[in-house]
């Protein structure tokens, strides 16, 4: 199985994953260092362009 060959209940995972990463985002972005906050959004983009490339190996067209 390649990297971005994603069964289901992974993809599902990726996606509860990242909607937890923003909600904690959002959850320090009032604060005077927000490093934390970037870092957070930084994991989030990274799983999002993990799961899109899975959306897209499943959606390719067949050869």
């Amino acid at each position: 199985m390649s990297k971005d060959k994603m069964t289901r209940e992974e993809m599902q995972t990726e996606a509860l994953i990242i909607e937890s990463l923003l909600d904690a985002a959002m959850a320090m972005h009032s604060e005077v260092d927000r490093e934390d906050c970037f870092l957070m959004i930084e994991k989030a983009q990274n799983r999002a362009n993990r799961l899109n490339r899975a959306l897209d190996s499943i959606n390719a067209p067949s050869e």
